[in-house]
């Protein structure tokens, strides 16, 4: 190996050692966003099944109704998998809100 092909190798490692420090942000890392988006798109591709079976006409065959009730089902899941994964990134932090405890103890009033 001459000297180009060297530096350009140890440029290589360098470069993914810099891309490798970018993907791991957060615990996980690229699989935990590849399954959001997988997650994202399974939760999608059967509400655009749903909407088939409505403009085909076919909802109100046994069929339709079962077949939509499977695809409600199915994106049900995947996106109850997508929020979960948002909860454990904390971008869902906001709908836990607590009440923060302040210093000054408010007595009940006293009844008379």
């Amino acid at each position: 190996m001459n000297r180009a092909q060297a530096q350009t190798a140890r440029g290589f490692r360098l470069s993914l050692v810099a891309l490798e420090s970018r993907i791991k942000v957060t615990k996980g890392g690229l699989l935990r966003a590849a399954t959001f988006l997988i997650s994202i798109v399974f939760c999608l591709v059967p509400v655009a099944g749903i909407v088939w079976i409505f403009t085909a006409g076919s909802i109100t065959t046994v069929d339709g109704l079962f077949m939509s009730l499977i695809l409600l089902s199915l994106s049900g899941v995947f996106f109850l998998n997508a929020v979960w994964e948002l909860q454990d990134r904390g971008l869902l932090s906001f709908l836990h809100k607590e009440k923060k405890a302040s210093g000054k103890e408010v007595s009940a009033p006293k009844a008379s």
